[in-house]
């Protein structure tokens, strides 16, 4: 038995790609939307970008959307998350591993509320196809197959013998004696002649001027210096200053506009007090009392 030899299935990039684009557009509120410079670049929203694995078997998706307002932004996003993952599994078999939302734009169209987006379904709605299976039919051959025939040979004619002739005897060739050579003269040489070949004078550099020798001159030694004293300097004396002459400062006041107040009078209560007696009527009280009485013997 033959062995099958192994196979493998190489999906470009642009195909998983390409399905989450369309799984975030059949959410409701992301909508197709290019803005500024990508109007020139083609770089609209939605936009995927994808990461494979270590061994190459999930992919992770980042995915830039557009949302309309007014929606709730964190429910599309969680349900363009959970589209998305199923658009690319369902669609191709690739298992993905995260699926990282981000809003791009947010644009004004209809309302779009949860529970449009609990309705929406997650998966692609795909549609089957359907193939007619050909009827298996035996074919029908019609063979005409008429007597053998066999190919005619032709009768052989009598065979002429040929004869062969002997070969010929090499005839000797004598080669011819070498031509003598003439000897030739030659002329004379001429006589070479002597070219005068006149130099240019060498000329010597000048020598340079010798400089003069120097010799160390010695310096006289200067005249000597001593420490003069210095005179003392006048006696300093404290010199009383005068005092300065009196200053008045006179403040400056601004006055501000007077706001005539008017205070309530209260009636006017002539208070009552009780008569107490001096010190001296209390002194004089005690000493009458300390008294002895005239007509006690």
């Amino acid at each position: 038995m033959e062995s099958i030899s192994p196979s493998s299935t190489t999906i470009d990039d642009r195909v998983p790609r390409q399905f989450a684009v369309r799984g975030a557009l059949s959410v409701p509120g992301v909508l197709s939307h290019s803005s500024g410079i990508n109007r020139f670049t083609g770089r609209s929203l939605p936009r995927a970008d994808l990461r494979w694995d270590a061994g190459h078997r999930s992919v992770s998706v980042d995915i830039q959307i557009a949302v309309a307002w007014p929606s709730p932004v964190v429910d599309v996003a969680k349900a363009v998350r959970e589209t998305v993952a199923q658009w690319i599994t369902d669609a191709t078999g690739i298992a993905v591993s995260t699926v990282n939302v981000s809003v791009g734009a947010v644009v004004p169209a209809a309302r779009v509320t949860t529970t449009d987006l609990a309705d929406a379904p997650r998966s692609p709605e795909l549609e089957p196809v359907v193939a007619t299976p050909l009827a298996a039919t035996s074919p029908t051959v019609e063979r005409a197959v008429s007597g053998a025939a066999h190919p005619v040979t032709r009768e052989r004619g009598p065979l002429t013998p040929v004869r062969a002739g002997r070969p010929q005897r090499p005839d000797h060739v004598a080669t011819p004696p070498a031509p003598e050579l003439d000897k030739v003269r030659t002329a004379p040489r001429t006589p070479l002649t002597m070219i005068d070949i006149t130099h240019p004078p060498v000329v010597e550099p000048e020598a340079p001027t010798p400089r003069p020798v120097m010799h160390d001159i010695p310096t006289p030694p200067g005249p000597r210096l001593e420490n003069i004293p210095t005179p003392q300097g006048l006696p300093v004396q404290a010199v009383p200053t005068p005092q300065g002459l009196p200053v008045t400062v006179f403040p400056q006041t601004q006055r501000h506009a007077v706001t005539p107040v008017t205070v309530n009078r209260h009636p006017r209560i002539t208070p009552t007090v009780g008569r107490h007696r001096t010190v001296d009527e209390v002194a004089e009280g005690a000493a009458s009392d300390n008294r002895p009485d005239e007509g006690k013997e």
